[in-house]
């Protein structure tokens, strides 16, 4: 069953450095989300300037990982993917590129999705892809875990940002100390 679950993190894209989390970094809120990992779905907004965003949503994932290493089925498991990396995909004049469209693909069919990283200063390309991507994962049926660092989203209004920090099941803000 470890090979199994090796598999479904090699599928998912997390980050090597990811794979092993120190469960102290962990906060109590996103703990009992793992814990109950398979009736939690809807949207898990983490924000804020602080530190542990990345890690706390990768745990998110690898308990869904856990959940599914005695799957027959290891496809469109788990998905980790940043804002940056599907923005700059997202660039050409002519539309998205064939990357982009199989990876989107994947976010709509993927039972967790972690995206990371979305920034404040999104061109209205980027944002119109990412209320895409919102539109499509918001009553998908499984989790999505957001990731920002932008330390008030609600006055982000007319942004996906905004959208997110108001239909967030659960939401966290992460601040410096």
């Amino acid at each position: 069953m470890q090979e199994q679950l090796g598999r479904l993190i090699e599928q998912s894209g997390l980050p090597i450095e990811l794979r092993k989390i120190d469960i102290s970094y962990v906060t109590p809120g996103v703990q009992a989300i793992c814990n109950s990992v398979f009736s939690s779905t809807g949207i898990i907004y983490l924000y804020g300037n602080g530190i542990g965003k990345t890690t706390n949503a990768a745990a998110i994932l690898m308990s869904y990982l856990n959940g599914y290493r005695d799957s027959v089925s290891i496809d469109d498991i788990g998905l980790f993917t940043t804002a940056y990396e599907l923005c700059m995909h997202n660039k050409s004049r002519y539309g998205m590129d064939a990357w982009l469209t199989e990876r989107l693909e994947a976010i709509k069919r993927c039972k967790c999705l972690v995206l990371d990283d979305v920034f404040s200063y999104l061109t209205q390309q980027d944002d119109m892809l990412l209320q895409t991507i919102f539109d499509m994962r918001q009553y998908c049926g499984g989790v999505t875990v957001i990731t920002s660092s932008v330390a008030n989203p609600l006055d982000c209004a007319g942004s996906v940002l905004h959208r997110i920090a108001r239909s967030a099941k659960y939401r966290e803000e992460f601040t410096c100390q």
